[in-house]
């Protein structure tokens, strides 16, 4: 049977000793059911761990470079090739250019379908840092400084159920 991320990313908190066996066992048990936040936020949130040892984690699992998004100025022209939904649904930002090399921020580089996605986009060559989703996403939010969906003169006419969905888009983006 296949470990679920949530025992993997324990399996390598205990290797870190920051939390013991017995806290992975119980942090598992405590997380099941919950579906309003992902494992690394729900961690952090309790007081489990701080940011820096759940991306050290998140680097070892994804074997990749970690980079804490909070507080670092984007390029506003390396946002502009996508758009905000795209980064959203991805929980991806752009972090660089160097040359020919992309590098962008995801809080899942295990995701198959974003590198063929990122590359309708942009031409370089695609590397990936994992960064946790929350702070991506207020990352983006934080550039674009608006929601995505918000009500305006063109959004007047909507009936109430696609004003619906596109909240529930964002809040599936949020817990996914």
């Amino acid at each position: 049977m296949a470990q679920s991320f949530q025992h993997k990313i324990c399996e390598v908190l205990v290797n870190n000793k920051v939390i013991t066996e017995q806290e992975s066992k119980d942090l598992q048990q405590d997380f099941k059911g919950r579906s309003k936040e992902t494992f690394d936020e729900f961690l952090i949130n309790e007081g489990i761990v701080t940011r820096d040892e759940i991306l050290v984690a998140l680097s070892e699992y994804y074997e990749v470079p970690a980079f804490n998004v909070v507080g670092f100025i984007f390029d506003h022209n390396l946002l502009l090739y996508f758009p905000q939904d795209f980064l959203l649904r991805h929980g991806a930002i752009p972090l660089e250019r160097d040359e020919n090399i992309l590098v962008v921020v995801v809080s899942n580089p295990h995701n198959t379908d974003l590198l063929p996605e990122l590359s309708e986009y942009v031409s370089e060559d695609i590397r990936f840092c994992v960064g946790l989703k929350e702070d991506i996403i207020d990352a983006i939010m934080e550039f674009y400084e608006e929601p995505p969906f918000h009500f305006d003169e063109d959004r007047s006419g909507a009936d109430a159920d696609e004003i619906y969905e596109d909240e529930k888009f964002l809040e599936d983006i949020l817990n996914d």
